[in-house]
């Protein structure tokens, strides 16, 4: 016999697919717009990830272009575990960053 997934497991895949991919879109946006320099008025919570780091521009390129390829990575939902703690490491960088706590090149 097929071993088939029960409807509680299929309604958990569905959800985990469904917020990984919500995610992964809202970085994706904020990844490609910030790369971009195309204003966006995201949420207060994590209008964070919008504001330039101090470490130089080139430094806020490639964040920027990291976070929106994780953006993709996440809904592609290819090792979402993985993604999501790439993810929420390149998020404490950025607030690290922010915050002061890496020696600034300007």
């Amino acid at each position: 016999m097929l071993d088939e997934e029960s409807p509680l497991e299929k309604l958990k895949t569905f959800v985990a697919q469904s917020a990984a991919a919500l995610v992964g879109i809202v970085l994706m946006a904020i990844g490609v717009s910030g790369r971009l320099g195309l204003p966006l008025y995201p949420v207060e919570d994590i209008s964070f990830l919008m504001q330039p780091m101090p470490l130089g521009d080139a430094v806020n390129g490639y964040y920027w272009l990291l976070l929106a390829l994780v953006g993709f990575w996440l809904i592609l939902f290819v090792y979402p575990r993985l993604a999501s703690a790439v993810a929420i490491a390149l998020i404490a960088f950025k607030w690290a960053a922010l915050q002061g706590y890496f020696v600034t090149f300007s």
